[in-house]
């Protein structure tokens, strides 16, 4: 879900080239995690601040959900829209989880630069710390029983292991590693040697722990495994599987229909079910989009998931036989505290509407946006500065969004031909307005045209959002680019855009779209392909060890001169 925008963004000043000013001295997020390949886990793996639902649970009865919305935790009936905030703090919520007798929550909140677990009493709303420090704990679910809680950890080295504690007296107790810090023997390219343990569930008796895992895996993000709660050696490996960190395997109620998210054959992630010993997998669902985080009602009558089938995030509730669907919407918001309407205008200094990047900071420190936007993430931050990574949206000239009452601060940039904009504002009474001013920066004439192009731009690769060329124009204007350039590329065995290919460009509101191609070598080093005249050049990888393409030919020079061919 980042900006895909600022990955290599390229401005071309006709007769000119401009310089890039010094970075301050900036870290990538959660950096005491120590796998590598950081912008691969945080994009698809961490929970992630975004306007719609991101990650829910069914109560015991099924009547009822609580879900992660805005950094908030939410409760609603199935059958009402209307949605009541749980939690109201300085730290981002997620990952819910309802204990089997239906007082608690447990989940997972960001403060800073650190995830931490939380118990949340629905009876007092008391909350409790579980754990603390600046780690990750993350994925809490609850034993069937409710006397133990399983969840993810980094504790060990900064590698993700699966850790199990006892639930006593409102506090984790005995907190023991069932499989963490293995070092596998098969070399890795975008992975650690140390193993990750991911996407923790429990089987309906309490007795094993399903699980993802890369052990002995040379690629990919895991496959699904089982191990014994009380025998960590007994563990078997259930399915091989591919999913970018998606598969989150849940067993049904029944013990026999173990669910989970792939996107076998496809290039967009849907329901897949398969037996407790990885049997003939077959779909559930099916679509051109994404469907994950998927759990059962207690009855398995169920399911409930998000979906990108909208773009945005959106929340479901499936009938298992038939497929009945029911999106739950929150039509009517119940917050803890006073909220105020802020309604943003962007314009430059002649008075000319424009579209930005906002960033929308409340008095709380935690940033909000619109509710129709997508919220992206800085993904560094200057430690020196602040702890908090800056959250940002899309402003398309005027825009509204709900922030609680207090000090706010409003920051606003167009790309690189207007100077940043800010504000400070008391938000009170029923609405704030806010107008912000972009000066121009006018270029010497002699720079001749200006024209803003970023050239390698994935439109679809990883995250939680699913984009489409209408939205990337809008991405674009906002960012003040006229050019994009979206390379399609593969992203383990799928290429997500490969739909999107076409030898002829889009104009879409004044912003140029081309379809190229990322070529991606594991030795060689990645090439961009522009402008291909007739088709992507296929395999689009070479030198992936441990495949059937483990071969160092084709080299990046066949490839060009098939490139130059066209």
């Amino acid at each position: 879900m980042r900006l895909i925008l600022n990955i290599c963004t390229v401005v071309a000043l006709f007769g000119s080239m401009g310089s890039v000013g010094a970075q301050t001295q900036r870290e990538p997020v959660m950096s005491q995690i120590s796998h590598p390949h950081n912008y691969y886990w945080r994009e698809m793996y961490l929970p992630q601040l975004t306007t719609g639902p991101s990650s829910a649970a069914f109560s015991p009865d099924g009547k009822s959900i609580i879900y992660s919305m805005q950094g908030s935790l939410w409760r609603q009936d199935v059958d009402s829209g209307t949605a009541y905030q749980l939690t109201n703090t300085n730290g981002y919520d997620y990952q819910p989880d309802w204990s089997p007798d239906g007082q608690f929550v447990i989940f997972t909140r960001q403060i800073d630069n650190a995830l931490n677990l939380v118990l949340f009493d629905l009876k007092t709303e008391k909350e409790s710390v579980l754990t603390k420090g600046p780690t990750t704990n993350l994925e809490p679910r609850w034993s069937p029983d409710g006397k133990k809680v399983a969840f993810i950890s980094s504790r060990l080295g900064g590698y993700w292991g699966l850790y199990v504690a006892d639930f006593e007296k409102l506090d984790l107790k005995n907190i023991k590693p069932l499989v963490a810090g293995h070092k596998s023997k098969r070399d890795r390219y975008y992975y650690s040697q140390t193993d990750h343990v991911i996407n923790p569930s429990w089987s309906p008796d309490g007795s094993r722990i399903f699980y993802v895992s890369n052990e002995e895996a040379a690629w990919g993000s895991g496959d699904i495994w089982s191990l014994d709660v009380n025998d960590s050696q007994d563990k078997k490996r259930i399915l091989v599987e591919e999913t970018t960190w998606s598969a989150r395997p849940e067993l049904a109620h029944d013990g026999k229909r173990l669910l989970y998210s792939s996107y076998q054959g496809r290039q967009w992630h849907q329901l897949w079910l398969t037996t407790t010993d990885g049997l003939s997998p077959l779909p559930l669902t099916f679509g051109d989009y994404d469907i994950q985080k998927a759990r059962w009602s207690k009855d398995d009558k169920y399911l409930l998931y998000i979906s990108n089938e909208t773009s945005g995030l959106t929340l479901w509730r499936h009938t298992v036989v038939g497929g009945a669907r029911k999106q739950i919407i929150a039509q009517h918001k119940i917050y803890k505290s006073p909220m105020v309407r802020i309604d943003i205008a962007l314009e430059d200094d002649k008075g000319v509407a424009l579209d930005g990047r906002v960033i929308l900071q409340g008095a709380d420190g935690r940033h909000y946006a619109p509710d129709d936007s997508r919220m992206h993430a800085d993904d560094y931050l200057d430690p020196k500065q602040t702890e908090r990574e800056t959250h940002y949206f899309h402003c398309l000239k005027t825009c509204q969004a709900m922030v609680p009452a207090g000090a706010v601060t409003v920051q606003a940039m167009s790309g690189y031909g207007h100077t940043l904009a800010s504000a400070q504002v008391m938000a009170e009474g029923k609405t704030q307005r806010v107008d912000l001013t972009l000066p121009n920066i006018e270029l010497p004439k002699e720079f001749g045209t200006y024209v803003s192009a970023d050239m390698h731009v994935h439109m679809n690769y990883g995250g939680q959002y699913k984009q489409t060329k209408v939205g990337l124009a809008k991405q674009a204007k906002a960012e003040g680019l006229d050019i994009v350039y979206n390379l399609l590329v593969n992203k383990e065995q799928r290429i997500p855009d490969i739909a999107e290919f076409k030898t002829t460009k889009d104009v879409i509101d004044g912003v140029t779209i081309y379809q190229a191609q990322e070529f991606h070598s594991s030795y060689w080093g990645h090439m961009s392909f522009l402008h291909l005249d007739d088709h992507l050049l296929t395999p689009d990888f070479t030198s992936y060890r441990h495949t059937a393409l483990s071969s160092p030919y084709p080299t990046n020079g066949v490839m060009i001169d098939l490139a130059r061919e066209q």
